[in-house]
Formats: C-alpha cells, structure tokens, sequence
C-alpha cells in the first residue's frame, strides 16, 4: 500500500513537469478579482464558438459518487449527519480555513451551504480564521419545524429537526465570530406574497443560533442558479461534440429580469434582500459571479465560466469554479465585518 502511495505521488510529480518548465516560480496568475470574475462571466455569455473544455469532466460526473466528490459538500464527508446518526443527535463540525486558529467562523445549513465551503475555506485561511462546517445535505438551512417528509430529500424530517435542536448548543460553545448560511432557491416560493414570511424564518435561524451571543455577525450569501429541470452535465453531454456553442445556451440557468414567479431566480434575489433586511444579516451578493446582465427580457448564467464547469448537476456547484471565487468572496467578507 506504501508503495503505491510513493508510486502515486511521483507520478503526479511527473505530469507537474511540464507546467514547471513553462513559468517560473511565483508565475502562477492569482484567483480573479471581481472584475475578472465578472469579465469571465460576460465572455462566457458572450461565446459563440463551440463548448469550451473544462473541469471537471463530464466522464467524472457520470457517477453519483463522481458528482457528490465534485462538489463542496464532499469536503465536510467526515461530519455528514446524512451518513450518520450519532450526528444528528451529536454535531460535529468538520475543521477549514485557518486550523490553526482561535477565531471561528460557522457555516451551517443543507448541501447548497455547502457549496460554499471550498472558497469560504480558502477565503478565511487567509483571514485566519478557522471554519467550523455543520452542512445537512437534505436538511434545510432554515430551523424550521418540518412536519412532513419532503420527498426529494433522503433525510426524515424528524432527524432534521433534531439536528436543528442539537447543533444549537454545538455552536453556541464555539462562541462563532460570525454565522453564515444560505439555501437553495428552488422549493421556497419566489412570490411576492411569501417573501417576509421566508425572511421571517431567516430571523427565526439566526435568532436561535445567536441566543446568548447577540453580536454574532449574520452572513447570508446569495441564492445561487439552478437548472430546475434538467442535469446541467447531462444536458452539455448532448452538445460536447457540437461545431456551434448552442449548448451554453440550451443547459444553463435562465432568469428573467424583473418578472416575480415562484421559479425565477430574479425573485429569489428579491427575496435575498428583504431576508437579510428582516433578519440583521450582512448579504452576500453573488450573481454577478455568475450570472450575465444582456437583456431585459431573458439572460442566462453560464454553465462554462473560465474553463471551469460551474455546476455538476442541477444546482450544486463544483468546488472547480468555487476555488475561483475565493478572491472575491474574501473581499466579501471583510465588507461583512471579518
């Protein structure tokens, strides 16, 4: 086994070689700032040659496994209470960012929270921070009391009520410098009549994960897109052989500027506002990092950004393109506060 592991190694090390002989040490180009990133945005949406090549590849995600290792909820694999009861009824965080340091961050919610963890884990080593992940995929980032059983998630909704009720007093002993969360979009109405009562159960999370420490900065971070009907991957694996970029078009999420419907992602960024108004919380804007602003009528958030596959099915992100925004989700989270 040790051999296979040295064996491992330095064939990496080989295919390494060549970058090496191309640049010089420190010539590695920095993540993008925000307008890069936002210029990264406009070029993809801008693109009408075929498919560009990303990653990860569409051969990595033809496996559910694949799909789950992509993507940001896999780096808190350890501490999953979907794939183990002792941590429903005893939360356990797993440790990013900074491990080495006495200041703690939270990030507590379902799987679309946990998309954010590979750049809020690169984001807080460099403001020494350690990051504390409580991520529930199936769960609800809301502690709201579930009464039924949803049936697109694998966890009952009795053990998501609990670990809502036990991770509480986990957090609470880490005594946090900030909480942050979002959730996905999708599920929760974007109408205009439930806008403050989806606010109001905002209020109501942050509230009890701030109970004896009121000062505790509330981060909330901007609903990300979503393909509601269709796997992003499998929808691009149609197109990847294609002469035109119609693909980009065709998979990517759509939104419609200005238009309240309970599956327009525009809504959901309404309703992101009024959210971290009712509840005290710092927002995170992301839609600029995603998301191109073309046309009044219709626009597109493009699968492909920077040579990097943005979404390894409907709407979780790969860890890929969240690697990218470590740069301006930092900058972020310094305006919240850090």
């Amino acid at each position: 086994m040790r051999i296979r592991y040295i064996v491992a190694i330095l064939v990496s090390f080989f295919f390494m070689l060549p970058n090496c002989s191309e640049a010089s040490a420190g010539s590695i180009s920095p993540p993008p700032n925000e307008a890069q990133v936002e210029r990264l945005v406009q070029e993809a949406t801008d693109l009408h040659s075929r498919l560009p090549s990303f990653t990860p590849s569409l051969a990595s995600l033809s496996t559910a496994a694949g799909v789950y290792e992509a993507q940001g909820s896999s780096l808190s694999l350890n501490c999953d209470p979907a794939r183990s009861q002792a941590l429903v009824q005893t939360p356990e965080p797993c440790w990013l960012g900074d491990e080495g340091s006495k200041k703690v961050v939270v990030l507590v919610g379902d799987s679309n929270a946990g998309n954010w963890s590979p750049a809020l884990s690169l984001a807080l080593q460099q403001l020494h921070y350690k990051l504390a992940v409580f991520v529930y995929p199936g769960c609800p980032s809301q502690f709201v009391k579930l009464t039924e059983q949803n049936p697109n998630s694998g966890v009952t909704y009795q053990d998501c009520n609990l670990f809502h009720t036990k991770v509480q007093s986990v957090i609470e002993a880490l005594d946090p410098k900030a909480i942050i969360s979002t959730e996905l979009g999708n599920q929760s109405s974007g109408d205009t009549p439930t806008f403050l009562p989806y606010a109001e159960n905002w209020k109501r999370t942050f509230d009890l994960l701030t109970t004896k420490r009121p000062h505790t900065i509330r981060i909330l971070i901007g609903t990300t897109p979503l393909n509601d009907t269709q796997s992003i991957p499998i929808c691009l694996s149609r197109y990847i052989s294609s002469s035109t970029n119609a693909g980009m078009a065709a998979c990517s999420p759509n939104y419609y500027p200005g238009v309240t419907s309970s599956t327009n992602l525009w809504s959901y960024w309404q309703r992101d506002k009024l959210s971290a108004t009712i509840s005290g919380a710092k927002l995170i804007q992301t839609y600029k990092w995603f998301c191109g602003f073309q046309s009044t009528v219709m626009d597109y958030c493009p699968a492909v950004i920077g040579g990097n596959l943005v979404y390894v099915d409907q709407d979780h992100t790969s860890i890929d393109y969240m690697d990218t925004l470590q740069t301006v989700l930092r900058i972020a989270l310094v305006d919240a506060g850090l």
